[in-house]
This record gives C-alpha cells, sequence and structure tokens, in this order.
C-alpha cells in the first residue's frame, strides 16, 4: 500500500536525504568568505563520498544546476569523484585552449592529476609543450610524465612524448623539464644520447648528472679540465662545483693541480669550485688550509665566515 507505515517511511527517508543533499550544495555554492575553506573542503568530501550510492546521479544533477555559481574546476573535480570522468577530461580539453595562460595552466594541471594516457590527452599536452607562457609548458611537462607513469606498458606513447621534450633541448625550461621527467629517466638518457651531437656538451654533461649518472658526467668534466682551450676549462671547473661533491677525492685533486693553470680565469675558478666542495665536506678544508696558494686562502677564509 502506498500509504503504509513502511512506506511512508520511506518517502520521509528520501526526503530527508533530500534536503541535506540540497543543503550540501547550497553550502557549496558559498564563498570561502562566507563559511571558510575548511567548510568547503569538508563538504567537497562528504559530496564526493556518494559515489556508486544511490546519491551519486541526484548529487551531480544539483551541482550542474548550480554551475554558474561554482568554479569551473571544482565542478570538474566533481565529476571526476562522481563518474563523469571523461566528460570530465573533455571539458578540460577544451579549457586546455583557453586564451587566458592561468586557464591552461589549471586545465593541465588538473589533466596530469587525472593521469590518465588517453591519445586526445597526451595529444593535447603536446600541443601545450609550444605554449607561449613557460608555466603552461612546464605543466604539460609534468602532467605528461603522470600520464605515462599510469601506462601497464610503456610504448609508442612514451616514446612520443620523450621525442616531443627533446625538442625543447635548447628552451630554457629544459634543464626543469629533465628534472621532472622522472619516470622516463631511463629512456630520456637514452634519447639524448641519440641526440648527443645536437646538444652543448656542457648541457648534456648536465642532463646526465641529473637523470642518474653523475659520475660519468664528473669523468666528462675532468676530461675537458685537461681542454687546450681556457674557455673550455673554465666551464669544466665551474660545473664539477656543482657536481663534485658526489666524488670530492678525485675531483679536489684535479681542481688543486688547476690553481697552477696559466689562465687567470681558470685558476680563480678552480679556487671557488674547491671552497664549494669543502663546504659539503669539512675534513677537506683542513686538507685546503695547508695549500700554498694566496686566493685559495683569500676565497677560503672568505667562505667560512658566512
Amino acid at each position: 500500500m502506498a500509504d503504509s507505515p513502511k512506506g511512508m517511511r520511506v518517502r520521509d527517508e528520501e526526503n530527508l536525504g533530500d534536503e541535506i543533499l540540497q543543503k550540501l550544495v547550497n553550502l557549496e555554492v558559498e564563498s570561502d568568505e562566507t563559511i571558510g575553506s575548511k567548510v568547503h573542503q569538508q563538504v567537497f568530501q562528504v559530496i564526493t563520498s556518494l559515489v556508486e550510492t544511490e546519491w551519486e546521479k541526484e548529487a551531480l544533477k544539483l551541482l550542474k544546476q548550480q554551475k554558474n555559481n561554482i568554479n569551473q574546476f571544482r565542478l570538474i573535480n566533481y565529476q571526476v569523484e562522481l563518474g563523469e570522468k571523461e566528460q570530465a577530461i573533455s571539458a578540460l580539453l577544451s579549457l586546455l585552449q583557453d586564451h587566458e595562460p592561468n586557464i591552461r595552466l589549471r586545465a593541465s594541471e588538473a589533466l596530469g592529476k587525472i593521469g590518465k594516457a588517453e591519445p586526445e590527452v597526451i595529444a593535447a599536452l603536446l600541443f601545450r609543450l609550444q605554449d607561449e607562457d613557460s608555466t603552461v609548458r612546464l605543466s604539460a611537462v609534468e602532467s605528461l610524465v603522470k600520464a605515462v607513469e599510469s601506462l601497464e606498458k610503456i610504448g609508442k606513447a612514451e616514446s612520443e612524448i620523450i621525442t616531443a621534450l627533446l625538442s625543447l633541448l635548447q628552451n630554457e625550461d629544459s634543464i626543469v623539464i629533465w628534472k621532472n621527467a622522472g619516470a622516463l629517466e631511463k629512456e630520456a638518457l637514452t634519447l639524448l644520447k641519440q641526440q648527443k651531437s645536437r646538444i652543448d656538451q656542457f648541457r648534456f654533461i648536465s642532463y646526465q648528472a641529473e637523470l642518474g649518472e653523475k659520475e660519468q658526467a664528473i669523468s666528462a668534466l675532468l676530461s675537458l679540465l685537461q681542454d687546450h682551450e681556457p674557455n673550455i676549462r673554465l666551464r669544466a671547473s665551474e660545473a664539477l662545483g656543482k657536481i663534485g661533491k658526489a666524488e670530492p677525492k678525485v675531483v679536489i685533486a684535479a681542481l688543486l693541480f688547476r690553481l697552477q693553470d696559466e689562465d687567470s680565469t681558470v685558476r680563480l675558478s678552480a679556487v671557488e669550485s674547491l671552497v664549494k666542495i669543502a663546504k659539503d665536506n669539512p675534513g677537506v678544508i683542513t686538507d685546503l688550509s695547508q695549500v700554498q696558494d694566496e686566493d685559495l686562502q683569500c676565497v677560503l677564509e672568505e667562505q667560512l665566515r658566512l
């Protein structure tokens, strides 16, 4: 019977559920200034906990009715959590083409969090590697890496991503890009070596150091430290000051020898690099204090006072 006490209880429970859900959505529409960010966060957690329940669709329906009053990225987050991930991705791909850099940036970041390596997502992010805004480019890199990490099998998609990243080698973002490409380290190094002839040798050595081949990078720099060109020796000395801490004994010996270099800029660079390495190796400071070199002692004393 429609009017049976049991039926009335069911309707009462449904009405109560609708009422609570509506109040939650009303709270969602309120600004942080009105109810506080903590309450907003709790509202999001409660609403998204309705996933795979009878209230899931109703929650999304009510939220969409208020789409003009809810931040578009927050609404997309709701879609992701409440069973509409594909629709969320579609919306983000559209926002990734927005004329405002900040909107493209947020869309890229959101796609990275979803982490799906769908062909259209990868294609759109690869296109953003050429974005006029550097923050968007870097965000696209990070999102591409996350997309690759989500793949059960690494194949064509990964190769395509790395190849695209390689095209940025002469870009000012490149060192940051490769620092963020942890999931692609091995493959990145392989492709970098294939393109070695196109890359400045010191930039290539920097990539080696960042991507797990620090010993090989130091070995290459020690060799360049003996080059007949003063400028090459100078750059090798400067680079060793940055990464030589990994093998202090052999690097220090090579730099000490350069204190006798015929070129004054190389000598000064060797002093500065020795001091940098000594700061992280207290035992080395004692050894350096015994070296009869006026420039070294002046710089060493100056650095120790800092």
